[in-house]
């Protein structure tokens, strides 16, 4: 599974278009970036947070391949 989600925290911060990605060390949530750079990073404990929330949500939608 590869998916882009947007985050909102209990503080009231937005970030859009955070990529949550298979990865050999597992799942991981990658922030996106500006100029080449991250524009935000995560905790591992928050990064398994968003994780986590990400799939039982998209786990919820219907199986549709054709939307690419």
């Amino acid at each position: 599974m590869r998916a882009r989600v947007d985050v909102e925290t209990p503080a009231g911060i937005r970030l859009f278009n955070v990529a949550i990605k298979e990865t050999t060390q597992g799942w991981r949530a990658f922030a996106p970036s500006a100029f080449g750079s991250a524009a935000a990073t995560f905790t591992h404990e928050i990064a398994a947070e968003i994780v986590a929330a990400a799939r039982i949500a998209l786990e919820s939608l219907p199986n549709d391949r054709s939307r690419r």
